[in-house]
């Protein structure tokens, strides 16, 4: 990977274009990426730190304090505003209709007995929308899954594809914090006005506090706040936040990947973005962060 990246380098000195900073910008990301998965393979932790931040940021205070109200005090009926629980052949139908209505077309609908997700979206050469059989939707949150998943990440990537860029098929430098704001937004415009989703809350509380945990206190955490899920989902979810330490009695900041805390704070800055009339359609012409806008 350091060897592609420097060819890339040296490629674009020759390059005369405005997408060059957008190609600059992809190259320093894929760096910080390398030197962090570098520092997971030589349990370096002062770097596993150090690059986490440089990618992920810091914890917004203000934030934590929020989440923490959040988790503490859901509405435990929460569920009953969704609606029933569909069948699998109700929520297959629900997903080919959806598509339909979108005029989106040739995605294979598949079910599966592995899925961490309930539902997630495989954007390969075919395009395929993974379904959990474990999983349990009912109707009003899976028209909000499907607005996540599909009228951001996949209408995103499809548009990248029509642009014949694959820097916009397959995403700019740090695209996902603004592609991720967005797509919880538009999942939080489908859900009934009254209903609490609580899940970015508790994922920006669990990411800091797992910092005070070991692996098996973060399970055991994960096993409170979510007491409706199966063990394997506990340790799954405690395996993405405390993935690379080997040694799993550690507690420690760097024992912590903070990937899942982007979701609360960059679905805080969209949201203000768009309340505040300062976005607009053109970031759905693919993959891209909102300051691309200026290139596209």
């Amino acid at each position: 990977t350091k060897e592609e990246i420097e060819k890339i380098q040296e490629q674009l000195k020759k390059l005369k274009s405005p997408f060059k900073t957008l190609f600059i910008e992809k190259l320093e990301e894929l760096e910080l990426r390398r030197n962090l998965i570098l520092a997971y393979s030589q349990q370096d932790f002062e770097n596993i730190a150090l690059y986490n931040k440089k990618l992920f940021g810091e914890f917004d205070e203000e934030l934590l304090k929020i989440a923490k109200d959040k988790v503490f005090t859901l509405n435990k009926d929460n569920q009953k505003l969704l609606w029933e629980p569909l069948t699998l052949s109700e929520i297959e139908k629900t997903i080919e209709k959806y598509l339909a209505d979108k005029k989106i077309y040739g995605v294979d609908i598949v079910f599966s007995y592995t899925n961490l997700s309930r539902i997630s979206v495989i954007m390969g050469k075919e395009i395929k929308i993974s379904i959990s059989k474990h999983g349990v939707f009912r109707e009003k949150e899976l028209l909000s899954i499907l607005a996540h998943e599909i009228d951001t990440h996949l209408v995103r990537h499809l548009n990248g594809v029509r642009s014949w860029w694959n820097i916009l098929k397959s995403g700019t430098g740090n695209y996902l914090k603004d592609e991720e704001g967005l797509a919880i937004y538009n999942a939080s415009k489908v859900l009934p006005e009254e209903y609490k989703k609580d899940s970015i809350y508790k994922k920006y509380y669990i990411t800091k506090e797992a910092e005070r945990f070991d692996f098996k206190k973060t399970v055991e955490m994960f096993q409170f706040l979510y007491p409706d899920r199966s063990m394997e989902w506990h340790f799954k979810a405690t395996l993405k936040i405390k993935k690379g330490i080997i040694d799993t009695s550690k507690i420690h900041p760097w024992t912590v990947m903070t990937k899942n805390k982007i979701y609360l704070e960059w679905y805080d800055y969209i949201k203000k973005r768009i309340d505040n009339w300062t976005l607009n359609e053109n970031i759905y012409k693919g993959k891209i962060k909102i300051e691309d806008l200026d290139y596209i």
